[in-house]
């Protein structure tokens, strides 16, 4: 099965455990682990059969607050160009944030959805310590991108 199709049914999984999540919790039937419950474990068992590394890219996709084509263009530019953000220790935080702002023109994304994806980016591990793509992520956004 081919990443996208892997992510895609991923996100599917995730969707239905919003949509039939009860709105009030029923204890009984939570401790039971019966009807919508039980349905709700199933959808979770079956997304931890997935690779890590798809969960954490379906995960940033649904935390995150933008379009699907900035989103994608995101995932081009840090596929395209893994060290895109990372850190310049000469750099101060002010040039940064400017070259990240020349960055979004760039691209075609604004300023703040940018910093927004690469902040989520990070927090999910995508991004790693010095703010390059992590390299199990590389080929996974090849991938998707296709």
């Amino acid at each position: 099965m081919d990443i996208k199709t892997e992510i895609n049914e991923c996100l599917g999984l995730y969707q239905k455990i919003t949509e039939e999540y009860p709105q009030e919790l029923n204890l009984d039937e939570l401790h039971e682990v019966t009807g919508r419950y039980a349905k709700i474990k199933e959808y979770r068992d079956r997304i931890n059969e997935y690779p890590q590394e798809v969960q954490t890219a379906c995960e940033f996709i649904l935390t995150t607050k933008c379009s699907k084509e900035e989103r994608a263009k995101f995932f081009a530019c840090i596929s395209n160009n893994p060290k895109a953000f990372s850190i310049d220790k000469k750099e101060t935080f002010v040039e940064k944030r400017q070259r990240m702002a020349d960055m979004a023109k760039e691209i075609g994304i604004e300023t703040p959805i940018l910093f927004h994806l690469v902040s989520v980016a990070k927090l999910k591990g995508i991004l790693g310590k010095g703010d390059e793509l992590v390299e199990e992520y590389r080929s996974l956004l090849k991938q998707y991108l296709e």
